[in-house]
């Protein structure tokens, strides 16, 4: 079943409840993280996430806020937005022109329901929290922090269950998020934010 039509019964079956829109750059770490997170924690008739993942391989910010735009936008969709909906995005650094960030940052300020959760440098971080200060993280970039972060999970035999983790991660991203701004400084996410929103749909 594809996701419009999956939303769409779900928005009928629970009347009231949230959808949350979330655009990702990731292909694979991102989107499953979150799955864990709608299937283990959330409450269906609090909360359902709407997925919008990368598409033909076109991950940059630019394009995750088209794919989003034309979600929120298009009447033709099948799935009406609503006062209590709300989106994110989780967006990487990485290479990325800054203006493609700004666009982003510029179309949130047009709905108070769009948030930003942009990992410098990408995803990974946020995840390496769940068992590790970041500050015993020696990579900067994207592709040396994806293998030493599967270097670490391999050495600590980790079960991919990141849910009894959480709470040290957002401890660990509030600690080194001293950015003032929607974009974060090296090393730190917004990501615990977005995490944050999403317990309060939780099942407990």
């Amino acid at each position: 079943m594809d996701r419009i039509r999956l939303s769409y019964l779900r928005r009928e079956s629970f009347k009231g409840t949230s959808m949350i829109i979330i655009g990702y750059e990731g292909t694979i770490r991102d989107p499953k993280y979150f799955q864990y997170i709608e299937e283990d924690l959330l409450e269906p008739r609090k909360a359902f996430i709407h997925p919008l993942p990368t598409e033909n391989g076109e991950s940059a910010p630019i394009k995750v806020l088209e794919r989003v735009r034309t979600f929120v936008e298009d009447p033709s969709r099948g799935v009406n937005i609503e006062s209590n909906d709300i989106i994110w995005f989780v967006l990487d650094v990485d290479r990325h022109p800054l203006k493609q960030f700004d666009d982003v940052y510029l179309y949130s300020l047009s709905d108070r329901r769009i948030n930003l959760a942009i990992s410098n440098p990408c995803f990974e971080i946020w995840l390496w929290m769940h068992f590790d200060d970041v500050d015993n993280a020696s990579s900067v970039t994207s592709k040396s922090l994806k293998k030493e972060l599967h270097d670490k999970q391999n050495e600590l035999r980790f079960n991919g269950n990141y849910i009894p983790l959480i709470p040290n991660a957002i401890k660990r991203a509030y600690k080194v998020d001293k950015s003032k701004t929607y974009f974060p400084e090296e090393k730190s996410t917004k990501v615990h934010l977005l995490v944050e929103n999403l317990l309060q749909y939780s099942k407990k």
